[in-house]
């Protein structure tokens, strides 16, 4: 799944992309800090985690 994001982010396609991101609380969000960040510096990434 995150090699997909990556790819996906990485080519800049020019397409929205949504990122869901279902995890059981805060403390097991694995790659939260690596998925912000392409967030930051990705205008067309639509991010949602659902706790």
């Amino acid at each position: 799944m995150m090699s997909i994001l990556n790819t996906l982010v990485e080519n800049q396609a020019g397409c929205e992309i949504t990122f869901i991101h279902a995890v059981q609380n805060r403390e097991v969000h694995a790659m939260r800090e690596h998925v912000d960040n392409l967030r930051r510096n990705t205008k067309t990434l639509l991010l949602l985690y659902v706790i």
